[in-house]
């Protein structure tokens, strides 16, 4: 299990000498990677890119990259290895090499996300990460000490030592970030080989044995049903900031093919683009965060072991129904979610197990036959039971996973479709403790708690379920 924690540290000069260095070797590295590929059709590689450009001596490595690039000039006549410039200096060689790796990372990520697209897995053609960083964040993995509660960030020979008051343990890794114009430093834990005090991280067991089964949706982004209890998360919002990003690609596609491309208004339009639909993807991977963290909360809360996820894989595979709804399960983003849930599972004890979700929408879970249905309401021609069809998706693959054989033939019995409850919360759990909207603008948006006997509940009269955003098993410095 990885925790973190973090504490705001002085703005010093040393902070800023080795972000501003830290900058600078990406800045070259990039120049040189690009130039090298338009130029010469060189492919730099990651080797000679960490002798070159985090190693300050004239080392037989440095030397050894030379001789794999197009530069004209004898190395035998250099000390000190002249792509690591006076400022690049300012960063250790551990924080240098930090950079390097962050950098081919990226484009490892590029051209993962290049392949999707021309897959036409993904909308949007990535860029590959070629701007240029003034400041960029430094990071240790290794060459850090702790003397008492003062926590010091080796840099190097000639390079101070960046000291932070830290009265906690010695963390696996630290790295320096910007908040607020204030520098912050970033510490990471692993609870499984790191024997941490007890109130480092608040530990969860589970409350309970029971086992839910959750139904993703793209118009209701996650049914779940624990055997006496369903509630839904709504997507509406997720759909709105969806819809969001894909006017905003319409409007700037449109006007920037009306420019000359690499003009000045050409660029400031393409600049304009990336920083909007940026600020779209973070507002958007901010809400899936706080949506994976109200279901397992909600979950854990209701005495949940086991969440037990429907298998949706390759529905994104040889799909055709229709441009908008294509567009819609291409954008869809259950991957992420399931994620998100995943680890955040694991913080509070709990197993995460997928089911495939094949039949579990259309069969009755009370006498077992199949009615497929279009709409949100689901009616068994049979027997005559009326329920959600998330619900009854959620219902299944719950059952699906305890009786493999056995659940396609109908399990419930004696079915009342009238809730009886309160549409309260259960004791405990997180959104009871008191009203809050924040994160959503309509009721629809609010999680629907139904109760009913029998162990199956109609959605006929759905009652909403408040709640309070927090993470409790990550903790930070006020």
């Amino acid at each position: 299990m990885i925790t973190a924690r973090k504490r705001k540290i002085e703005n010093a000069d040393t902070v800023e000498r080795v972000r501003r260095a830290c900058g600078e070797v990406w800045t070259q590295l990039a120049d040189a990677y690009h130039w090298l590929r338009k130029e010469h059709d060189i492919e730099l590689n990651k080797g000679d890119a960490m002798a070159l450009f985090a190693t300050g001596g004239m080392t037989k490595r440095v030397k050894e990259a030379w001789d794999s690039i197009p530069v004209d000039i004898d190395p035998e006549q250099f000390d000190r290895n002249p792509f690591v410039t006076p400022v690049m200096r300012g960063a250790g060689g551990r924080q240098r090499q930090e950079v390097v790796n962050d950098f081919f990372d990226a484009y490892d990520v590029f051209f993962s996300n290049h392949e999707a697209w021309k897959e036409g897995r993904r909308e949007e053609k990535p860029n590959p990460p070629y701007r240029r960083k003034r400041y960029f964040n430094p990071s240790w993995t290794q060459s850090f000490g702790k003397d008492g509660d003062i926590l010091r960030l080796g840099g190097g020979r000639s390079v101070d030592a960046i000291e932070v008051e830290w009265p906690h343990p010695e963390p696996n890794s630290v790295e320096i970030g910007w908040e607020n114009g204030q520098p912050v430093a970033h510490a990471t834990y692993n609870s499984e080989k790191q024997d941490l005090p007890e109130g480092l991280i608040r530990e969860r067991e589970p409350q309970g044995g029971k086992t839910a089964g959750v139904d993703l949706g793209e118009i209701y982004l996650a049914t779940a049903h624990d055997g006496e209890d369903s509630f839904i998360i709504d997507g509406g919002k997720l759909r709105e900031l969806r819809d969001l990003q894909n006017r905003e690609k319409k409007w700037f596609a449109k006007r920037i093919d009306r420019k000359e491309e690499g003009s000045n208004r050409w660029w400031k339009l393409v600049e304009a683009k990336k920083s909007c639909l940026k600020e779209i993807r973070d507002r958007i991977d901010d809400l899936l965060h706080k949506l994976s963290t109200r279901l397992v909360e909600e979950l854990w809360a209701r005495g949940v072991e086991t969440i037990v996820i429907g298998d949706i894989t390759g529905i994104r595979e040889n799909i055709d129904y229709g441009a908008d709804t294509n567009r819609r399960l291409h954008q869809w983003a259950f991957r992420e979610f399931t994620e998100k849930v995943e680890y955040k599972a694991d913080r509070y004890g709990m197993e995460v197990e997928f089911e495939t979700e094949r039949d579990t929408s259309k069969t009755c879970p009370r006498c077992g036959d199949k009615n497929p249905t279009s709409t949100r309401r689901y009616r068994c021609t049979s027997c005559g039971l009326e329920l959600h069809r998330d619900q009854v998706g959620a219902m299944n693959i719950r059952r699906k996973y305890q009786d493999p054989d056995g659940w396609s033939s109908g399990y419930l019995e004696g079915v009342r479709a009238t809730p009886t409850g309160d549409g309260k919360s259960p004791k405990g759990s997180p959104s009871g403790r008191k009203t809050q909207r924040s994160l959503f603008e309509d009721d629809r948006s609010a999680a629907v708690s139904t109760r009913a006997t029998h162990s199956v509940h109609s959605l006929n009269s759905p009652r909403a379920i408040s709640y309070e955003p927090h993470m409790d098993c990550v903790l930070a410095d006020p």
